[in-house]
């Protein structure tokens, strides 16, 4: 049976210790747990509908706890613990030289914030620059408000605000030497997962130094078919982007995952298969 996830009433000192006033009345808490849980059901039950880019930027996050992040409007969850091997592989992609896993690469663009997870685990393979890139205002805010933006060094972690289809237009070229790129797409899903790394693919040719290394997050695919349509495309679109044949790699490792069920706080944990790409910019010859 797969585990499922309920909203709970926290406990004073749980409220305490998250940031919450503790409500006056334990009944009314109950009351407003209740209500939170009815109110996310009920959007489920609508047509699934992506907010435009306006109210997308604005729009809150839902109060359910720190094991999912749930963005109003959105349809469903946006990022849960559950990625967390997940996210970690691709930020060992990102920080780590092709040629030499020891080499640590310096300087890092990651694009979606979520719930800081990969950006956690970028912090740990030792960046000199990390610039991210956040669309959401709530979560630039949880971003600036966390542990990682707070203990960095000057100049270190360096946060932007707005959507990467008009923010890669004013960083340079040859500046990167690793992106992880994994917003939440304000537009329509694919029958084969989210499709924006494939648009984002010369921003990110054209950013990274040689040598640098580009990954994102893709998938869920399922079936064998629509894991290896989802590879071809990205290989096709990756070539086109300047990319060489040689240096474009995409390996699929299996991931426990929350599945893309909009029946939030019921979603299912499973195993699923995730691509992990690696994709190289050739060094001068």
């Amino acid at each position: 049976m797969p585990t499922v996830r309920k909203v709970v009433a926290l406990s004073e000192a749980d409220e305490v210790s998250a940031g919450y006033v503790p409500p006056v009345c334990r009944l009314e808490h109950k009351r407003q747990v209740q209500g939170l849980e009815q109110k996310i059901l009920k959007e489920q039950r609508e047509p699934v509908k992506l907010s435009s880019r306006d109210e997308w930027q604005q729009a809150k996050i839902l109060p359910t706890g720190d094991t999912s992040l749930v963005i109003e409007g959105a349809g469903t969850v946006v990022m849960d613990t559950e990625e967390t091997d997940n996210m970690g592989s691709l930020a060992r992609i990102a920080a780590r030289s092709q040629d030499e896993a020891s080499l640590r690469h310096g300087r890092v663009l990651e694009i979606g914030f979520g719930m800081g997870i990969s950006a956690a685990a970028l912090q740990r393979e030792g960046l000199s620059l990390h610039v991210i890139i956040e669309a959401n205002t709530a979560v630039m805010r949880r971003l600036l408000q966390s542990d990682l933006y707070r203990n960095r060094s000057d100049g270190h972690v360096v946060p932007v605000l707005g959507f990467w289809e008009e923010m890669v237009l004013v960083l340079g070229d040859d500046v990167f030497d690793g992106i992880l790129l994994d917003p939440f797409p304000v537009g329509e899903w694919m029958p084969d997962g989210p499709e924006y790394q494939r648009p984002f693919m010369h921003h990110a040719h054209r950013m990274l130094k040689p040598g640098g290394v580009f990954t994102y997050m893709s998938g869920l695919s399922t079936t064998k078919e629509e894991i290896a349509t989802t590879v071809n495309t990205d290989r096709t679109a990756a070539l086109e982007a300047g990319f060489r044949a040689e240096d474009v790699k995409i390996d699929v490792e299996m991931h426990a995952m929350v599945d893309h069920c909009p029946a939030w706080p019921d979603c299912a944990k499973t195993m699923l298969p995730m691509l992990a790409p690696r994709l190289v910019k050739a060094r001068s010859a």
